[in-house]
């Protein structure tokens, strides 16, 4: 996919430029998303807002969403690098 239809997924709320991650929300999702190339983008995982007893992007404000969506991108990186050093 390219970068405009990544965005068709929703709004990018947390990003790793030099990694090529991008994190979309949408209705009831975060997208994790990873570039393959230049523009083309694979999502590989999905996680629920369904945390904090939330069903929906509209439960929450944007800084909520925007803070999940880091800490998602953390835990990954921090498991990436632990795998790494193992």
């Amino acid at each position: 996919m390219t970068l405009y239809e990544v965005l068709e997924y929703g709004p990018i709320v947390a990003q790793n430029e030099e990694l090529g991650i991008l994190i979309t929300a949408n209705g009831s999702y975060l997208n994790f998303w990873i570039a393959e190339s230049h523009d083309q983008w694979t999502n590989t995982e999905c996680r629920s807002f369904d945390f904090d007893g939330n069903k929906c992007i509209m439960d929450l404000s944007l800084s909520k969403v925007v803070e999940k969506a880091e800490q998602w991108l953390d835990e990954v990186l921090e498991n990436e690098l632990n795998e790494q050093n193992a």
